[in-house]
């Protein structure tokens, strides 16, 4: 045997088959994973002496025609007539970066063994499901055996070493070269300058998530041999999440199973919402829900607009799931979130990947996905192409932006909805949420390397986006994604300037109570704040004259002073009660009436409910109530419902022309936050017809609707 071919020992990972595959003169064609797939190693010759097989390293040698072989072995391959290099690193932190490259790019697979206390352990925290700690625990003991190894070959004297402390730079070359190392030079900077693309920013918390991920696939009830991770994702067996997705053509963030995979790793991670409420919000096929279904989630709710999307999201999503565990609603998602907040809904983690730089107005919709959130707010968006120097600023851009359409799979995904939206940057971001009581405790978040797109987003920088889409100059990832988590509110919180000068001047925010001072003036401040009051209050009364007998039994909610309920047994009306949560109301109303919060159980031919819901956080369960004892009969219903700014602003002008003071107007405002939850008239519509009334639009003005809601049998 001629010691003609040169051996390479290294530590583990793919990059001593970077510089073995450079040496042999062979470019690098492409990664998987980060990894590098290249034939000269002594695989074989490996296995057979960890099992303690005798084995010839001549004759394994014979088989490979490459002058360089790489292994992992040391002591095994020295003093056999070969040169062998010693791949070491001494740098701390860069031996750290290798430690976690490694351990989220392996192929996770433990040997069973009931008498290891290791095995155990891990097999333990699995069956827990307590993912995060297995793989906490595995990763201690994998980079202590990972350090002592390296110790070891740091020490080693009996054959040439090759540093590769520089191995994340763009230096790592030229330092070889300083150590004498002249062999395939053009090729090895070459392949290395592609390989650095993606390999970088690796950390702690990402190959903990990536190793809790893979634990979590494995089966841990298997009761001999290997327990392996042997797939890359729960999307293997549910290929239409991909298939059916019309991103899949796009040129830039393509859905793929790695992509896929990758991002739901980070941003829902089985750890956080095993056994919690998650919302999607601009969900698109559900993918979101079929990972948090997978993991443990309690309960999924997607929110998409597009008729595609959430055709195929319920399609998809009922093909693997029980429908008690998910609910796709399709509406815009600050309508959704106006609604939300109105009946006081809360999710434990709120998922926006992509949606938040469709608005404008970026401070308002956080504000808004901050109140629907118990804990937990993950947010995936594009990165600010400015910059600030300035640690007490932060970026929002206003500028143009498109959103894919969703349509067929087989459709071009350059079909884009375009208007104008804004970016934040991570600094701003930070700003904004601390006034929301919410905290960023972890560095910006990256899902696992991308390989399989021609541009990853998150971890490649991509100047051709910058230039083409925005016509500016920049370089880096077009998108980042962070995580947000709920603090309590202390006398440190983040304040805005504003809520600062409201404290410092003490202001009363009294909420609005019917007590005693409004019943001594309800009529006249319903006459001057409630447009048309008059007209409604008629209208009520000319339908029951028409379509009611004078002895049915009739019911108003929130009846006040008793002024409805006046015109009706004044009309000759003979049963006619009143309903009214305020003491101070029914104290002053002449007729009798019930004080309570719900509808008293009688069977009703009419119920009257008119500016009464808007005070109700849970206007469905009420809307339940009143249609179970309606008797075939009608609910006329008249509430005050969102209003845009401009219609706001000519309801103020009504309010003006009624003699209400400026200073009135604001100070009342204010006081109804938190009492009036107002929601948009599609919301009765839906509602109103899902419960299963026929429902008409009998009146409207300003922003305050009434609806004739019929019960047939």
């Amino acid at each position: 045997m001629t010691n003609s071919k040169s051996i390479i020992s290294y530590n583990g990972g793919s990059a001593g088959d970077l510089f073995t595959l450079s040496c042999n003169g062979n470019p690098l064609l492409g990664l998987k994973n980060a990894r590098v797939s290249q034939p000269a190693t002594l695989k074989n010759y490996e296995a057979l002496i960890q099992k303690g097989i005798p084995a010839s390293l001549d004759t394994e040698l014979l088989g490979i025609v490459h002058p360089f072989v790489n292994t992992h072995l040391l002591d095994e391959v020295v003093d056999k007539g070969f040169d062998v290099y010693n791949v070491v690193i001494t740098d701390p932190e860069i031996q750290l970066c290798t430690i976690y490259r490694q351990m989220q790019i392996q192929k996770l697979r433990i040997l069973i063994n009931t008498d290891h206390i290791w095995f155990n352990t891990v097999k333990e925290f699995c069956l827990k499901k307590e993912f995060i700690l297995a793989a906490e625990y595995w990763f201690a003991s994998a980079k202590k055996i990972w350090l002592d190894r390296m110790e070891y070959r740091i020490k080693f004297d009996k054959c040439k070493q090759l540093n590769f402390n520089k191995l994340y730079t763009i230096d790592f070359v030229d330092d070889l070269k300083n150590q004498g190392w002249t062999h395939n030079i053009s090729l090895l900077a070459s392949n290395h300058k592609e390989w650095l693309k993606v390999n970088k920013d690796f950390s702690y918390q990402k190959t903990i998530d990536i190793m809790s991920y893979k634990l979590s696939t494995m089966n841990w009830h298997q009761q001999e041999g290997w327990i392996e991770f042997t797939t890359n994702s729960i999307f293997d067996s549910a290929t239409e999440f991909i298939d059916l997705d019309n991103r899949r053509l796009r040129h830039k963030q393509t859905t793929t199973l790695e992509s896929l995979t990758n991002k739901l790793l980070v941003q829902l991670p089985a750890d956080l919402i095993k056994d919690k409420t998650i919302l999607d919000l601009g969900s698109c096929l559900g993918a979101a829900g079929h990972h948090a279904l997978s993991y443990g989630a309690s309960h999924y709710t997607g929110v998409e607009l597009q008729p595609y999307y959430f055709d195929t999201s319920i399609q998809l999503l009922s093909k693997y799931w029980q429908e008690h565990q998910y609910s796709i609603i399709q509406q815009d998602v600050e309508e959704f979130l106006d609604i939300a907040i109105a009946e006081n809904r809360k999710y434990d983690y709120v998922l926006a990947a992509g949606i938040i730089y469709g608005f404008v107005n970026i401070v308002s919709i956080l504000e808004k996905i901050s109140k629907v959130s118990n804990k937990h707010i993950m947010i995936d968006t594009l990165t600010v192409h400015v910059t600030t120097d300035d640690p007490n600023s932060g970026i929002i851009l206003i500028n143009n932006q498109g959103m894919v359409k969703g349509s067929h799979a087989s459709s071009s995904p350059d079909n884009i909805y375009s208007g104008v939206g804004s970016t934040i940057d991570l600094r701003a971001l930070d700003m904004v949420m601390s006034t929301l009581n919410f905290e960023r405790k972890e560095n910006i978040i990256l899902p696992g390397l991308i390989t399989d797109t021609l541009i990853d987003a998150y971890n490649t920088p991509d100047p051709r986006y910058f230039k083409r889409v925005l016509g500016v100059d920049f370089s880096g990832p077009s998108r980042y994604m962070t995580r947000y988590v709920r603090v309590v509110e202390t006398t440190n919180a983040t304040h805005t300037v504003q809520s600062a000068i409201n404290t410092d001047v003490n202001i009363e925010q009294k909420q609005w109570v019917f007590d005693n001072s409004v019943a001594d003036r309800f009529q006249h401040e319903a006459e001057t704040n409630i447009p048309s009051y008059n007209i409604v209050v008629d209208k009520c009364l000319q339908f029951a004259n028409k379509h009611l007998e004078k002895s049915d039994k009739i019911i108003d909610v929130g009846s006040a002073l008793g002024y409805t309920m006046d015109k009706f047994i004044t009309a000759g009306f003979t049963d006619v009660l009143g309903v009214d949560n305020s003491p101070s109301m029914n104290k002053k109303n002449k007729y009798s009436t019930v004080c309570s919060d719900k509808l008293p159980d009688y069977k009703y031919k009419l119920v009257m409910m008119n500016w009464t819901l808007h005070f109700i956080q849970d206007k469905h369960r009420y809307l339940i109530d009143i249609y179970d004892k309606l008797d075939n009969g009608y609910l006329i219903l008249t509430d005050k419902t969102s209003q845009s700014e401009v219609v706001k602003d000519w309801y103020y002008d009504f309010k003006r022309s009624k003699g209400v003071s400026e200073e009135y107007i604001w100070q009342k405002e204010k006081n109804l936050v938190g009492v009036m939850h107002t929601v948009p008239v599609d919301w009765y519509l839906k509602t109103l017809r899902e419960i299963g009334f026929l429902v008409d639009i009998i009146h409207a003005d300003l922003g305050f609707t009434t609806f004739l809601c019929s019960k047939q049998a």
